[in-house]
């Protein structure tokens, strides 16, 4: 029974990628694009070659008097704002807050089943950080919104939130990512396991009940793992997201 506990307790925690088929694989950290387990992430439509697409937008959640310009892709110059992704925009003074090739993709913290882009840039000798949440949405239009300074982060973090179906596997762009032109592998996965387990249960119930005599729930193999499944399911979850979650103040991205 141990053994069968800690075999179902790996499998949860592998099925949780499931969940997460989504989140970028990339090890070079390009600009435009993740290749996920379900497709190919493309953002490259959504930024401007020679201009700013999201240009002096207000802060919503922590309103200043400063402005902020983004944008996806291509670095742009703006005032005192350099190669950059992100910039902060006052009456006299600006402040670059990441260029486009420090972009990096990773899992946000604040919703582990999201991608997240971030960008940083010294200037005035201090390091200052974008991060960009990107939201799938495969129906709807791109919005963009800026959350602003994240109060009481050392160096300063700045969120912005960029909606679109470009932000899903396949969206835009090429969309040639691995799971284009048929099941993804986190589906073929699921579906094997799925499988796997009905003739488990199939094969196992009508054993004990034609070599056991057992019937009812006892008929079920190892019926007292299966109610305990719930509890294993919430461990294996807790398991996965405690693995990439890493520590320090303010808002952080898991790697």
């Amino acid at each position: 029974m141990g053994c069968c506990r800690v075999i179902l307790f790996l499998v949860l925690i592998i099925f949780g990628v499931e969940g997460q088929i989504q989140l970028c694989q990339n090890t070079d950290n390009l600009a435009c694009k993740c290749e996920t387990l379900a497709g190919l992430i493309d953002i490259s439509s959504l930024g401007k070659k020679d201009g700013i697409q999201y240009k002096s937008m207000e802060a919503t959640v922590y309103p200043s008097s400063y402005k902020f310009s983004y944008n996806p892709c291509y670095p742009f110059n703006d005032l005192k704002c350099t190669s950059a992704a992100s910039c902060q925009e006052g009456d006299t003074d600006s402040f670059n807050l990441g260029t486009q090739a420090s972009a990096k993709w990773s899992m946000c913290d604040e919703d582990p089943n999201k991608n997240c882009i971030s960008y940083t840039a010294k200037q005035d000798n201090v390091d200052r950080t974008t991060i960009v949440v990107l939201t799938c949405n495969p129906s709807g239009e791109t919005t963009f919104s800026v959350d602003g300074e994240f109060p009481g982060s050392n160096p300063p973090q700045y969120i912005y939130r960029l909606t679109s179906k470009c932000a899903c596997p396949n969206g835009c762009g090429g969309g040639g990512g691995s799971g284009s032109g048929g099941l993804s592998t986190g589906s073929i996965l699921c579906i094997t396991f799925s499988v796997l387990v009905v003739v488990y249960l199939a094969g196992g119930i009508a054993f004990n009940f034609t070599r056991r005599g057992a019937s009812g729930k006892e008929a079920i193999p190892n019926v007292e793992l299966w109610m305990d499944f719930p509890a294993l399911v919430k461990d294996g979850t807790v398991f996965f997201i405690n693995l990439f979650r890493r520590g320090g103040g303010g808002y952080s991205t898991m790697e």
